[in-house]
């Protein structure tokens, strides 16, 4: 099997045009399977590199944190609940869960954050490094040929061959291990936070009254970061500053009705509620570091989604050029077709029309976010030639 030959051109040197150097595909092709090799092995470290970290957080922190719980009084306070309301008590009561066991438990849970950062930037680098990866095998399909006009590449595409069981999903992989990491490091310090607070309220009998208020406090909180995370799974717009000032905003306003009923109910213990300042403030400190956690999860549907536009707009300037030359047409002629040639094959144009039918100014409204990120970079298809190639395409399509 051996390679067609092509005529490509290297400057070695700037100051002479004369100083050329033919490079061939055979050339070309092993620079490009070499990148892309070694892009793989890139992923593999990313990957291997956030398993490692988030794992090695988590059975430290729980083997700390398990040592901690054996030797102190973090927990005895469960023990010795008092029946009498009597303040001098109650004060003595609540020293035994002191501010420094607090303090401790709360930064564990603050602590098994640590891997939500990590796997936030660990997916910004897979998901482009998987689209490097897709655009190196695009190029070598439709450019590199051989003799007999198959290479490896177009083979797995003619004879829809998979390495797995399952068919390719573009760069879809990127998010499987950094979402996981995500759930497991939220899920981790929900659990020892909620535990904390469980047993402070426990630690004696006027606070386990309040255990309502704050039961229903929490499940608002959890509730508005619920609503956030699936606003952001399904909308394919990106999320703005101002979103999260908002949910600031509303979070801060529960903050105040809920210290407003505390004080209500302790209005006659003014010694208990002064000792209750400083682990009130632990505790919302954890809770708005786990909702910020929440809040800067990827939108990855929407990454995925753009990644994957971003790769079969570089297929249609493949297929393109396949058939015109560079100089064949106008700059302006030549973007428009490719990307006329894009929404033919738009797995975001598929999902959306499938989804809302005939419907165009909804497909429109979905599929502009991810489109006007798409050759941001290009004069000739700025936002509002791409909405206009859309909607004419939409009507041409229906009217066919």
């Amino acid at each position: 099997m051996k390679f067609c030959t092509k005529k490509y051109t290297i400057i070695n040197n700037h100051t002479s045009s004369n100083d050329l150097e033919r490079v061939g595909s055979t050339t070309e092709y092993e620079a490009l399977r070499a990148e892309k090799l070694f892009r793989y092995e890139y992923s593999n470290q990313l990957n291997t590199g956030l398993l490692t970290f988030a794992f090695t957080i988590f059975t430290a922190g729980l083997a700390l944190f398990a040592l901690i719980f054996e030797f102190s009084d973090l927990f005895k306070a469960i023990s010795s609940t008092v029946e009498s309301t009597d303040l001098e008590n109650l004060s003595t009561e609540i020293s035994i869960k002191n501010l420094y066991s607090v303090f401790v438990e709360y930064f564990f849970a603050c602590f098994f954050l640590l891997p939500c950062f990590f796997a936030r930037v660990n997916f910004r680098y897979t998901v482009k490094n998987s689209l490097r990866i897709g655009q190196l095998t695009d190029y070598i399909r439709e450019k590199v040929h051989f003799d007999d006009g198959e290479s490896w590449e177009s083979f797995k595409r003619d004879y829809k061959i998979n390495y797995f069981y399952r068919s390719p999903s573009g760069v879809g992989g990127a998010k499987d291990i950094p979402k996981w990491i995500n759930i497991i490091s939220h899920t981790i310090s929900l659990i020892v936070g909620m535990v904390g607070i469980y047993v402070l309220f426990q630690s004696n009998s006027i606070l386990q009254d309040l255990i309502k208020y704050l039961i229903f406090y929490a499940a608002i909180r959890m509730l508005i970061s619920i609503l956030c995370k699936i606003y952001s799974a399904y909308t394919t717009r990106q999320i703005k500053k101002k979103y999260y000032f908002v949910i600031f905003s509303i979070n801060r306003v529960l903050d105040i009705v809920f210290g407003l009923i505390i004080r209500l109910q302790l209005q006659n213990e003014p010694e208990l509620i002064k000792k209750l300042i400083p682990y009130t403030l632990i505790i919302l400190i954890w809770a708005e570091l786990l909702q910020f956690c929440v809040y800067i999860t990827p939108q990855y549907d929407r990454e995925i989604h753009l990644a994957n536009s971003v790769l079969e707009y570089t297929k249609a300037a493949l297929i393109y050029s396949e058939k015109h030359s560079l100089h064949s047409e106008l700059e302006a002629d030549r973007y428009k077709h490719v990307f006329e040639i894009f929404l033919k094959e738009s797995s975001v144009l598929k999902k959306y029309d499938e989804k809302y039918c005939c419907n165009h100014k909804k497909i429109v409204k979905k599929c502009m976010p991810i489109y006007a990120q798409v050759a941001v970079d290009n004069k000739h298809l700025d936002f509002i030639s791409k909405n206009k190639y859309l909607i004419d395409y939409l009507k041409e399509r229906d009217i066919k």
